[in-house]
């Protein structure tokens, strides 16, 4: 069974904007910083993994060494 995550909206109206009288608004998600924290996690963890076996595969090459003699 999948997982259902809600949210929300919030709607904070502004006022008028003066030049044209058109109806101002802010419109923010609620309940979405958990999703998109643990999709950043994600991606950072894809990016550490990445860099390993980029370091992995230099050291095996044998120019991961080239650079600590200089």
């Amino acid at each position: 069974m999948r997982r259902v995550r809600v949210a929300y909206s919030r709607i904070i109206r502004t006022g008028t904007r003066q030049g044209d009288a058109s109806e101002m608004a802010y419109i923010e998600l609620l309940g979405a910083e958990l999703e998109l924290s643990e999709k950043a996690e994600k991606r950072s963890a894809a990016r550490a993994k990445r860099n390993e076996e980029l370091q992995k595969q230099l050291a095996e090459s044998g120019q991961g060494d080239a650079d600590s003699d200089k």
